[in-house]
């Protein structure tokens, strides 16, 4: 499992309050076709840290930032396994993809 940078987010310089970071899985579908098992550990900076397990039944992982004060926050992929059904793509069902489609919401609390 690849790890990494996923998004920053950057709240506005003024803005003081809490922010809700969620991010979504979306061609679940696809990756079923691929994988048996795929499991993200997912890690906003400033937002206590804690990580958040991301899986395909489970395509939702959500952060709290409290008290924002401009600066950046990381959203990393800090671990994760995966298990592909078969070694041979061949084996995979039509429409099979292993790269998954994330995308990231941000809401003003």
């Amino acid at each position: 499992m690849p790890i990494g940078k996923l998004f920053v987010v950057t709240p506005h310089p003024d803005y003081t309050g809490d922010l809700t970071v969620r991010v979504y899985l979306l061609n679940t579908a696809d990756l079923i076709k691929a994988y048996e098992e795929l499991d993200m550990e997912l890690t906003l900076l400033g937002a206590n840290d804690n990580p958040q397990l991301f899986t395909l039944y489970n395509g939702v992982a959500s952060f709290a930032l409290k008290d924002c004060a401009g600066g950046t926050h990381t959203l990393y992929v800090t671990g994760g396994t995966y298990s592909l059904v078969s070694n041979d793509p061949s084996e995979w069902q039509e429409g099979w993809d292993v790269v998954p489609e994330l995308y990231c919401e941000v809401i003003q609390r």
